[in-house]
Formats: structure tokens, sequence, C-alpha cells
């Protein structure tokens, strides 16, 4: 999992490639956090996620909670409808937790 945040705009942009899973957890923690801690909008691009188990849904939930939390509106894009639908059934819905959520058609 590599895991990218750029400021535009004054926003922060965190950008997802790879597997989403609890063994990938560990290695972006740090990063996560700093996030985060930003300013501004935040938005997580989930386009290159290519798979995503319950661990990675409750992190980006965890995100999306603490970035609110804090006064900030979070969107998330690029989701595929197949992660929107495997998280929706272990009861994780990503629009209950975000002001923003934009769903690719998976091709």
């Amino acid at each position: 999992m590599e895991l990218t945040h750029t400021d535009e705009s004054g926003n922060t942009v965190m950008k997802f490639e790879g597997a989403l899973l609890v063994s990938e957890l560990a290695g972006i923690s740090a990063e996560l956090s700093e996030s985060v801690g930003g300013s501004g909008d935040l938005v997580m691009d989930i386009a290159l996620v290519t798979d995503c188990d319950t661990a990675g849904a409750q992190a980006l939930c965890t995100v999306a909670k603490t970035a609110r939390g804090a006064g900030r509106r979070v969107a998330v894009t690029g989701a595929s409808a197949s992660i929107v639908e495997s998280m929706k059934r272990v009861g994780i819905l990503l629009e209950d937790v975000v002001d923003s959520l934009e769903v690719s058609v998976d091709g």
C-alpha cells in the first residue's frame, strides 16, 4: 500500500494505491495521522485501491470521523462500486461518515 498526500489549494489530498489491508496499515499509520491533522478539506482518493478488508475500511472511516470532528469536510473519490459494496456487506457505510462520496463504475 502506498499513500501519498499533497496540499492542493489549501486542502489535503490523500491518494491510496494498492491493497488496503490489515497487514498494510502499520506501514501507513504515521502518514494517516499526519494527513488528518491538516487544515482545509480532506479528499481521500481511493481509485487505485485494489482490495480492501474490514480493517482497511475501518481505517478510512476513522480518518473521516477524526477529520470531521476537527471541523473539516471530507470527500472520498474514485471508490469502486465493488469496494463500496464489500464494505456494505460488513456494515461499513462510507456515505455515513463523509460529506461527499464519488463511486466509479467498475470496468
